[in-house]
């Protein structure tokens, strides 16, 4: 009995570990714990590579808005969020350089299964799912800004967070106006 157990314990350890190491934001998250671990920079880290992982997200989605919708306000939309969030993608990752903080190169595990749960959709399907995604992401993000400008520690990235804080809040009202356009 007590061999099956450790055997169990053993295949679950394995099967967590093979998940961890095809994470791309686990990666960069073990990487920056182990750098900055009881340090100051600890929660700017793992700030970065939360909202990387996002930015990344709403890139792949602005591309499959154009294969995917059959609508031009979410197509136009797509397209826009595929190029602010490409932007800001580029200048957290010269924040995060200079400072030492290592960024995901990909998406995460989460963020695959939200693309590939999308990718599966066309049309109006689509559109409203993909809509009420953005609506949901933007809201946590703009929350976790506020919260990075109140409470981060560092300079660089917190000066990243202050000029991204406004771009997100317009694209939540962008998004808001489509959601509900679409739903009419």
């Amino acid at each position: 009995m007590g061999l099956v157990a450790i055997s169990s314990l053993f295949i679950i350890s394995c099967n967590s570990s093979e998940t961890d190491s095809t994470d791309s934001k686990k990666q960069a998250e073990t990487q920056n714990e182990q750098k900055f671990d009881d340090t100051k920079m600890e929660n700017d880290a793992e700030f970065v590579t939360d909202v990387a992982d996002g930015g990344m997200l709403e890139v792949k989605l602005g591309d499959l808005a154009q294969t995917n919708s059959t609508n031009a306000q979410v197509k136009d939309l797509g397209m826009m969020l595929k190029n602010e969030h490409a932007k800001a993608n580029a200048e957290l990752a010269a924040a995060a350089q200079k400072n030492n903080v290592t960024v995901a190169t990909d998406i995460s595990n989460d963020s695959k299964k939200k693309y590939d749960d999308l990718a599966a959709k066309k049309g109006a399907d689509f559109d409203k799912d993909y809509t009420a995604l953005l609506k949901d992401a933007h809201a946590k993000t703009i929350e976790k800004l506020e919260k990075e400008i109140a409470d981060g520690k560092n300079a660089d990235i917190k000066a990243w967070a202050t000029a991204t804080l406004p771009v997100i809040k317009n694209h939540n009202q962008m998004i808001l106006k489509v959601h509900d356009d679409i739903r009419k």
